[in-house]
């Protein structure tokens, strides 16, 4: 069986969501290729059958090339905003809020009161990072830091 993933392992998190599928793969000793591709490769992705596609659909293409292609299809959400949905598609969803949360309740449990928000600048105007940003200045207010 073959799985396609549309990630860029060049970032972090891409890296980590590989890192999660190939421990599930190695858990449940399933026997499946991996091949790890981007948008700009169409021919060879369609010259090639595939059983499952897991695509970043923050990833410019994606939506188009993942709607062209026969397999089950699973895509990764940064943002909690989609303005798009595919149908008979499985979506993981980032919730931005949750991970502020999680972090500055850790930050005051620990009795830090002084924390900031960084933001690669080439990120900076992404949807997540703004999520992330303003969830963490709405929590960081109520929470008087």
């Amino acid at each position: 069986m073959n799985l396609l993933l549309i990630i860029d392992t060049m970032i972090h998190y891409d890296r980590e969501i590989l890192k999660g599928i190939k421990s599930k793969l190695d858990e449940v000793n399933m026997n499946l290729s991996i091949h790890i591709d981007s948008v700009e490769n169409e021919d060879y992705l369609f010259s090639k059958e595939w059983d499952y596609v897991i695509a970043d659909f923050d990833k410019v293409g994606s939506k188009k090339l993942v709607n062209r292609i026969n397999s089950r299809k699973v895509v990764i959400y940064s943002s909690a905003k989609i303005e798009e949905t595919l149908d008979r598609v499985s979506s993981i969803i980032n919730d931005n809020e949750y991970i502020a949360n999680i972090a500055l309740s850790q930050f005051i449990n620990d009795g830090i009161r002084h924390v900031s928000v960084y933001s690669d600048n080439d990120e900076i105007e992404e949807r997540w990072a703004i999520e992330r940003k303003e969830s963490f200045y709405l929590l960081a207010n109520k929470n008087r830091m």
